[in-house]
């Protein structure tokens, strides 16, 4: 598959929690997860915890890896923005990156290892890289095998003691950067307190938990297991659920195999450890490859990358929101592929027998034999269930409601396109009401990326941001709306022409980036708008997650005067601009498999407001600022190893939009609201709780300091709850689905909003002091005083000027941006029938495609 195409990948994905990309059907890996708040125990937890599932690569058994790792540094020494060639330098930056990818939290890599990996291979790594020799990189690797293997069967072995937690010991919340153990005896050490930490984490879950249950529903108190798992009834250590609500994945018969469900912490922790040795298992010499090209392209930065075949497939997904599979969301659960959701509208849907809670055990193509999947790594279960539109694929499942541990249940899907709707574009009409009985319209459209068909060249129906949030637009013009929120919090980015293109919704004819290459040469970006969408009173709303193509977004309207922007204090501050180069096409004509070589995301630009400055390190900083837990320095570009410098370029002539956003009074009206807000006085001091951990970066080993800190936090909750129930239901609104599927539909859907500070004013429970478990906050007392803030601005406008006519027939929005050797064109004509084409040059023989994310 050849990968000319417009990409982004999510430069915080570690930061945003879950985020699902879907090859074929979503996988989710595992089903332990770490109480909110938890810090410790990353890398114990890495193989249990619900994760970002990448397949497997798998290439050619012809691919020559060595070919693939020249092609890689030969690109990024000729291509890199930086230009920087691979010398001694550098190649302790790939060092460094390699076993960053490794072993971050440096738990299982000695001191003594270092030393070796640095003495045997540093002098000589520069000249095997470029000689296509890997030698290095599966010796490291070796050794780093070697020693989890080690440490698992040691850690396994701890576990069965006694433990103590009465100590006033403390352990290193995140160890990246800290010194390597110096030997055995100090890994020991360490790993003693890490496990302790873990046990006593789920020891403090469990508590909590029981608690709980005691205050709400007497003293009639569950078990451990049985109050974070499902009830189960059990033979000898095997527990198997009987619950229709949660799928065992019973044994078949004659197999062993079964879902264990552990009852104490120290069996969960155990369990992790298994999850981490399974994982390890299936790894195969190109993941190690693939590992090793990625350290090398992150010592450039942090945002070049090497993708798999497998993994440029799921970017594609991300972008063009849509997929070719059958519409299920899996979940490993200890060697059992379980479906955990069914994505509405894909072929497993319509199809309707296959539900959730159902476990795969057998999957076959077409009329081909079965292949077992049980114990099997759910990379592979991926691989053998997605394929091509319009194949067949036949699924063995064990029903999740069925009480006969030996059914099986035939399913043949055909595999079509999946469209992802929950990542689209999405909007809300909002009803504020006045103390005078009036009411004041908003809309409030949620933007999670700047996604774009990748693959479109040209077609009457090419699904893009720009698109969506245009019909999105009218509908909303067509509701009344007096003023408009964009909602950026948590979109990383995407492509950069639809970031230029949404700008030209808001502003007028004008200059929107300047974008500087490898030589030097500074290009303007501009936006070329006959008429714009919308003229009214506009909000951004941003927090530190917002970043690369969402920045280029909010720093224009900003610098032009059109927006308000609202939320952390800046951004996420990416400030570069990546293509997609097919790796395969820089190799030799006559190497094998280079279909299969991968690609490389690679750094060619970096973008600059108009104003001159970049966005790189700085960000978008935002003229009213709320509190927020994600206001953070460690959040962000400056947190990331080799991040590229802070520069500018000279500024571009351009005309401010008219009018006055009000920012002193705007300020003066927030500031007074959140210093009173329970809400926000409750986030600023968590603000500070969690500031104050993450410097300190230790956790104390004392059970009962961490239950009186856990007390603490649930007092100061029930103290807040009491405020929210006394001050009453706060803002008075309505609101009202748009959606895309919805967009014409008459009547819109309306949004049952939180009525919690209602509902429990005259809650004498929770005015005693009780509260119900887990306690919950308001929603979201940023999107509130965002209202509150475009309510303002409304107002303080010199009357509600109606917006001007939606877009003429014709108009046009182009950019261009340049790099060494080549020119790329960006062309997006909207008319009644929307079309879309892309105009690109070339350097060699690869085409080029920038983007940013």
């Amino acid at each position: 598959m050849r990968h000319s195409t417009v990409l982004r990948i999510s430069c915080i994905g570690t930061t945003l929690g879950i985020a699902a990309i879907l090859i074929g059907f979503i996988a989710l890996k595992g089903q332990v997860k770490k109480p909110a708040g938890t810090h410790f125990g990353q890398a114990v937890e890495a193989a249990a915890e619900v994760t970002l599932l990448t397949p497997k690569v798998r290439t050619s058994s012809s691919l020559d890896p060595g070919q693939v790792e020249i092609s890689v540094a030969r690109i990024l020494e000729q291509g890199h923005y930086t230009r920087q060639k691979l010398d001694s330098t550098k190649a302790q930056k790939i060092l460094e990156s390699y076993l960053r990818l490794l072993d971050p939290n440096r738990l299982y890599l000695m001191r003594e290892d270092i030393d070796s990996f640095y003495g045997k291979h540093l002098p000589t790594l520069k000249n095997s890289i470029l000689q296509g020799d890997l030698t290095p990189a599966r010796e490291i690797y070796a050794v780093y095998k070697r020693r989890v293997e080690n440490r698992v069967a040691k850690n396994k072995i701890f576990l069965k003691r006694s433990l103590s937690f009465s100590s006033n010991e403390t352990v290193t919340l995140n160890r990246e950067g800290s010194a390597w153990p110096k030997d055995e005896a100090a890994a020991d050490d360490l790993w003693k307190s890490w496990l302790r930490a873990q046990i006593l984490q789920e020891r403090l879950a469990g508590t909590s938990i029981t608690k709980s249950f005691k205050q709400n529903r007497g003293n009639k108190v569950p078990s451990l297991s049985t109050t974070k798992r499902p009830t189960c009834n059990t033979s000898g250590n095997r527990c198997f659920t009987t619950s229709p609500q949660v799928n065992s994945c019973f044994p078949s018969k004659g197999l062993s195999h079964g879902l264990y469900l552990p009852k104490t912490a120290e069996e969960i922790v155990v369990r992790r450890l298994d999850n981490i040795l399974r994982t390890l298992k299936h790894e195969e010499s190109f993941d190690v490859v693939a590992k090793f090209l990625s350290a090398i392209s992150q010592s450039y930065d942090p945002h070049s990358d090497y993708l798999s075949p497998q993994k440029m497939e799921n970017f594609a997904i991300a972008m063009r929101l849509s997929l070719v599979g059958i519409g299920a969301v899996l979940q490993d659960t200890d060697g059992y592929t379980r479906v955990v959701d069914i994505i509405p509208g894909g072929p497993a849907d319509k199809d309707g027998r296959l539900k959730v809670n159902d476990c795969i055990v057998g999957v076959a193509q077409g009329n081909t034999p079965f292949e077992d999947m049980v114990n099997t790594n759910l990379e592979r279960v991926v691989e053998r269930i997605r394929g091509k539109k319009g194949t067949l694929v036949r699924l063995l499942v064990i029903p999740g409601d069925s009480p006969d541990s030996s059914k099986r249940q035939l399913i043949d899907i055909t595999r079509d396109e999946v469209r992802l709707k929950d990542q689209q574009a999405r909007a809300e009409v909002i009803d504020l009401k006045q103390p005078n009985g009036s009411i004041t319209r908003v809309g409030w459209i949620m933007l999670p990326s700047f996604y774009a068909d990748i693959d479109s060249r040209v077609s009457n129906s090419c699904p893009n941001t720009t698109q969506d949030v245009s019909m999105l637009l009218r509908r909303l013009e067509k509701e009344g709306i007096q003023g408009l929120i964009v909602d950026l919090r948590r979109n990383g980015g995407g492509s950069l022409q639809e970031a230029i293109n949404l700008t030209g919704f808001f502003i007028p004819r004008g200059p929107v980036l300047q974008v500087k290459d490898s030589m030097g040469r500074v290009s303007v970006s501009y936006c070329r708008g006959a008429g714009r969408v919308y003229e009214g009173p506009l909000v951004v709303l941003v927090n530190h997650l917002s970043a690369s193509a969402s920045e280029i977004f909010a720093a224009a309207l900003q610098d032009y005067g059109r927006a308000v922007i609202v939320g952390d204090s800046r951004t996420f501050s990416k400030g570069t601009v990546q293509t997609i180069l097919d790796v395969g096409r820089f190799m030799p004509f006559f190497s094998l498999a280079a279909a299969d070589a991968g690609s490389l995301k690679l750094t060619i630009q970096k973008f600059y407001r108009i104003k001159g400055g970049s966005t790189q390190l700085k960000g978008v900083e935002s003229d009213i600022v709320l509190p927020s837990l994600l206001d953070h320095p460690k959040i962000g570009e400056t947190a990331l190893p080799n991040a590229l410098p802070y520069d500018e370029v000279p500024p571009v002539p351009f005309r401010r939009f008219p009018g006055n956003l009000f920012l002193d009074q705007l300020r003066k009206r927030s500031s007074a609201r959140v210093t009173l807000d329970p809400e926000f006085v409750y986030i600023r001091e968590e603000m500070v709780r969690v500031h104050r951990r993450l410097s300190e970066n230790t956790v104390s080993l004392n059970e009962e300091t961490r239950k009186a800190e856990i007390e603490e936090s649930r007092t100061q909750k029930i103290r807040l709850e009491r405020e929210l129930a006394l001050r009453g239901p706060g803002i008075r609104m309505k609101g009202y689905s748009v959606a895309l599927d919805n967009i014409r539909h008459p009547q819109l859907k309306p949004i049952q909003y939180d009525k919690k500070s209602r509902e429990t004013k005259r809650n004498p429970d929770l005015l005693d002091g009780k509260v119900t478990f887990p306690s919950k906050l308001r929603e979201d007392p940023i999107k509130t005083e965002t209202l509150r803030i475009a309510q303002d601005l409304i107002h303080l406008s010199s009357g509600v000027r109606k917006s001007q006519p939606l877009m003429s027939h014709h108009q046009f929005c182009d950019g261009s941006a340049y790099s060494d050797g080549f020119k790329l064109q960006f062309h997006l004509h909207v008319s009644k029938q929307t079309a879309c084409s892309l105009q690109n040059g070339s350097w060699g023989k690869v085409q080029l495609y920038s983007y940013s994310y």
